[in-house]
């Protein structure tokens, strides 16, 4: 969602908060803007569009901003339109107390109400603008040099979901923070101030971060560091160490971030297995202590195709265990049966899905064990989990997932894996040596742009699509549907191939391109008869499997795309290397800036 910023201590304000914006513009780009402290006074510019609307304003100059603090936020609008008036930063009325917002306040009409009454001014139709006037009002409330006070207040009066970076205009190098369900993190060093809602905008001062956890506030200055809860009691923060450079979180001679992360899947995939490796004596010695008679996999977005995957595995293994699959947002308001004996398996590349998060706090409520597979350390996640798991796919700034979804799918099927061992008593290491098998398959995958372009050439003119599959297929298909549609703005549908001919088929129009995914062994002829079935209705079939063109019927009347031969199951996670390529290339053709396609944020952090 929004990403916000915070600068103290520092040589040019402006520079630094548009570097770390640039960081995290992926996080939303509604708007943009920032607030710089200079000669006692807030100044704020901000624009709506792009960081580089906000850039060319700065350029003007008469509005270049002076000073050594200052804060900065990118917008995905939640509440008002995306406009100049309800950009971040908000002042507030009496134009003492500047604040940028990530998340959403609850009670922000009953706090709203009361300010007005009491003579306060707001000029947008946003949630986060009470922010500033009711810190501001606090501050009158509690006197001068009150920080403290006024930030433990602030948290006790705010309910929602939020990551909020307040200044002051009487303390010039000075910044403050509050935290509840949404990232907030800070780094002090040499004099140095820091804080920022990603990671990645932090790593170019250090290492070395600390991560706020839920209901805490942090104030940086000249004095050092002061972290304490909302009743004001010290307490502290969460030490972590970033274990990737600044350089990973940039392009690298690639014209897109998102053709930069699908050529790092292989050496993502990679970096998954080694580092899991590390972690099996601990998911053994859990499973071992736990037994567990049902298994509820949660996610949103492309790691709920990995969920749908981890379901039908689990199925082809014939695990004693009932696994299911379910999307958070739905979890969480009519759960499954859930009870002490339930392990749920969450995953998320952020750590901070707020429909993830609240799904696995309410089954915790009903007694279930959660393990969690995240790509980012500090993350909320892993404060709510009693098992976590790196998905080690590294930064990934694009805002369509890739390399990160990839690891997903290798994730659950190591953990069903590891589970199918635990039950059966039963231990190997062939996952492993068949890891370094996929890896490479994979890196001849992303060495076939030509073969991959040819197709996105042929099918990019079209306005729809399907994409079917049976068995752990049908997983790959959800994740090639949603690929086309926020990657190319290529309207795709996921479709079980068996349920195709119930009625969708009649959407079938000649030359329509229909993706066919055909890696489950159990279901393969079956599959073929609907490859056939939607072919016979003029569609232009593109097979994406593991078998060779001449062990597939009629495979001269359709395109197929081979995957290499790793082995059950590894084939079919190679195919979402496909997926990602095409509606990559499909986007490019079409003019689409792939990195953030409209209306979409990397990390949802409100339901």
């Amino acid at each position: 969602m929004c990403g916000v910023v915070g600068v103290a201590g520092v040589g040019d304000a402006q520079k630094e908060i548009l570097g770390m914006l640039t960081n995290l513009e992926y996080r939303g780009y509604d708007s943009s803007g920032m607030a710089v402290l200079s000669n006692g006074r807030l100044h704020v510019v901000k624009r709506q569009g792009a960081l580089s609307e906000l850039k060319k304003e700065l350029a003007k100059p008469s509005v270049p901003l002076h000073g050594s603090s200052g804060i900065g936020h990118t917008r995905w609008a939640t509440h008002g339109a995306p406009s100049d008036i309800n950009a971040h930063p908000h002042l507030s009325s009496d134009g003492k107390v500047a604040i940028v917002h990530n998340g959403i306040i609850e009670n922000y009409k009953p706090i709203k109400e009361q300010l007005l009454d009491d003579g306060y001014v707001f000029q947008s139709e946003t949630d986060s603008e009470v922010i500033a006037n009711l810190a501001a009002k606090l501050y009158q409330e509690c006197g001068a040099g009150s920080y403290r006070q006024v930030l433990s207040r602030l948290q006790s009066r705010l309910v929602g979901a939020y990551a909020v970076v307040i200044q002051f205009a009487d303390a010039p190098d000075l910044i403050g923070g509050i935290r509840n369900e949404c990232p907030l993190n800070y780094i002090q060093n040499d004099g140095q101030s820091a804080i920022s809602s990603d990671l990645s905008s932090l790593v170019s001062y250090g290492r070395d971060v600390f991560c706020l956890k839920d209901k805490q506030c942090v104030i940086l200055g000249n004095e050092g560091v002061e972290v304490f809860d909302e009743s004001g009691a010290e307490s502290e923060a969460i030490a972590i160490t970033i274990n990737w450079s600044v350089e990973k979180a940039r392009k690298d001679g690639y014209d897109t971030f998102l053709q930069k992360e699908i050529h790092e899947e292989p050496a993502a995939a990679q970096a998954f297995c080694r580092e899991i490796r590390n972690h099996r004596a601990a998911l053994d010695a859990y499973l071992k202590q736990h037994s567990f008679t049902k298994i509820v996999v949660v996610a949103c977005g492309s790691a709920s195709f990995s969920a749908i995957f981890a379901e039908a595995l689990a199925r082809q293994f014939e695990l004693p265990v009932d696994v299911i699959s379910e999307v958070g947002s739905e979890m969480r308001y009519n759960p499954p049966i859930i009870s002490s004996t339930t392990l749920v398996l969450a995953i998320s590349q952020s750590g901070e899905t707020a429909d993830t998060i609240g799904a696995v706090k309410a089954a915790k409520q009903k007694g279930a064990q959660v393990v969690a597979f995240v790509n980012v350390a500090g993350s909320t996640l892993e404060f709510v989990s009693d098992l976590v798991l790196p998905l080690s796919a590294g930064p990934e700034i694009s805002v369509p997932s890739t390399k990160t979804v990839t690891n997903m799918f290798l994730a659950v099927y190591f953990f069903l894996d590891a589970m199918r061992q635990a039950l059966s008593g039963a231990r190997d290491e062939s996952w492993f040596t068949s890891a370094e098998d996929f890896r490479a398959a994979l890196a001849e995958m992303v060495g076939r742009e030509r073969e991959f372009r040819s197709i996105a050439d042929r099918i990019s003119g079209y306005q729809s699509c399907f994409a079917i599959g049976r068995g752990v297929d049908f997983s790959i298909a959800k994740e090639t549907a949603l690929k086309f549609k926020e990657t190319s703005y290529l309207h795709c549908e996921a479709m079980n191939a068996g349920e195709f001919k119930h009625g969708s088929i009649s959407l079938i129009e000649y030359g329509m391109p229909v993706l066919c995914i055909l890696t489950d062994q159990a279901q393969r002829k079956k599959m073929v008869s609907n490859i056939n079935e939607v072919r016979a209705r003029g569609a232009q079939c593109i097979v994406i499997s593991d078998l060779q063109p001449t062990e597939i019927e009629d495979a001269e009347a359709m395109t197929v795309i081979t995957v290499p031969a790793v082995g059950p199951v590894w084939n079919t996670i190679l195919t979402l290397v496909v997926a990602h390529y095409i509606s990559f290339l499909i986007g490019t053709l079409r003019g689409i800036d792939v990195d953030r396609p409209r209306n979409l944020a990397k990390s949802v952090t409100v339901e």
